[in-house]
């Protein structure tokens, strides 16, 4: 649950550099949480360090490629050394192929996806589960795009994904952290224009919105 005193709440959010993963965690700064803000490239993660910043929050900086599990133990234990247990994470990351046939699958394309998509999140489960409170919320994001056509290699990596997410779910229904799924609305995002490069912006919603939807979701809790 979400409160708008204090300053004690730690967020972690992979993929915070873009989209979704960036709108939340600058909600979540404004609402007195820090983000810990992951992603491989620094530069996005700078921007919304200094936007963070420009609203009195506080956010903490952690470059790291989610597929290399040697730096994502090294970045949790980090993580539990400096704050001990975490209130919420957020698996914004994912890596979009471009769509194809599915009899032209590339392999090279495919193990990619699988490593980001579906081994990397394995083991940020694997390293993430002890840093959450027992009252802790894990959140996943679901695509209402997925089996579609062209979208074999994006799609089946996804369904993994959620489907790792889901098992999850039921194992911690007694014991915590509590694991939710949520299906955010189509949204003009890169991973949009990876799948389709001309759509126009109007028709879709954004991560701003869809990102207030959710923190508002968790306020009213």
């Amino acid at each position: 649950m979400l409160t708008r005193a204090g300053h004690n709440k730690i967020a972690l959010v992979t993929g915070a550099s873009r989209g979704l993963g960036f709108s939340l965690s600058y909600l979540l700064a404004k609402h007195n949480y820090t983000p810990i803000i992951v992603a491989r490239t620094v530069g996005g993660l700078e921007e919304l360090d200094d936007k963070i910043r420009n609203v009195g929050g506080k956010s903490f900086l952690c470059v790291l490629d989610i597929t290399k599990p040697n730096e994502v133990q090294i970045a949790c234990k980090n993580i539990y050394d400096k704050w001990g247990l975490i209130d919420l994470w957020f698996h914004t990351a994912i890596l979009a192929s471009p769509l194809t046939l599915t009899h032209q699958i590339d392999l090279k394309t495919l193990e990619g996806s699988i490593a980001t998509n579906i081994t990397a999140t394995s083991h940020l489960i694997t390293c993430v589960h002890p840093l959450l409170k027992k009252t802790g919320q894990a959140f996943f994001f679901d695509d209402p795009r997925l089996s579609t056509k062209f979208m074999g290699v994006y799609g089946s990596t996804k369904r993994a994904q959620i489907e790792l997410a889901k098992t999850w779910n039921k194992e911690t229904t007694t014991l915590g952290p509590k694991v939710c799924i949520h299906t955010p609305a189509k949204m003009y995002t890169k991973t949009t224009l990876t799948f389709h490069p001309g759509i126009r912006k109007e028709t879709l919603s954004t991560p701003d919105v869809e990102a207030q939807i959710l923190v508002d979701k968790l306020l009213t809790k």
